[in-house]
């Protein structure tokens, strides 16, 4: 499966994890306790509920607390965009990202693809206009640097764990679209 995910992400150490990679403090729960808020899924999603989503998805899941590192300057990325990471200190299992999904589903995400290839597991889901992608397992140093920009590459650092973006389309194309008119007027 092609890195997608990790595409605007670089500089992930490793976190403070137990056994397993996975977070001590942090039991797996497959109960309704992981999404105390669950909202239908017609609803509105804003970037603070995508990530109140994936860090309930993680929880569930017994990984760590997610990092969500933020988006440079203040234009589409930073309201539009949520890039995730969740350092573990082994590979997860294709299980354990199962259940990351599983929860995901009940919080009102539609899984449109879960796959397993060359060591990664990873997903495609949607909610609303936010389209999120997830990708668990190892990758290296030199096949991150392959997916980043030109001036991204020297700041590649091998991962293991969990990490993703999403994506209000609908967002940015607005933000993109002011921000090109306002380039235009100026």
């Amino acid at each position: 499966m092609p890195a997608t995910a990790a595409v605007l992400l670089v500089g992930c150490g490793n976190g403070e994890t137990g056994q397993g990679g996975r977070a001590e403090a942090t039991p797996k729960r497959t109960d309704a306790s992981a999404t105390p808020g669950a909202k239908p899924a017609g609803a509105p999603v804003s970037n603070a509920a995508v990530r109140a989503d994936i860090t309930a998805g993680m929880r569930a899941a017994g990984f760590p607390e997610p990092r969500f590192p933020s988006a440079p300057g203040d234009g589409a990325d930073a309201v539009c965009v949520v890039t995730t990471q969740t350092p573990t200190d082994i590979v997860p299992s294709r299980k354990d990202v199962g259940l990351l999904a599983a929860e995901l589903k009940r919080q009102g995400w539609a899984q449109k693809i879960f796959m397993s290839e060359d060591g990664l597991t990873g997903m495609s889901m949607s909610k609303g206009k936010w389209t999120l992608q997830l990708t668990g397992g190892k990758i290296s140093k030199e096949k991150l640097a392959q997916q980043l920009p030109p001036e991204q590459r020297a700041r590649a650092r091998a991962l293991t764990g969990v990490y993703g973006i999403a994506v209000d389309h609908a967002c940015t194309n607005r933000l993109y679209a002011k921000e090109r008119e306002q380039r235009d007027a100026g």
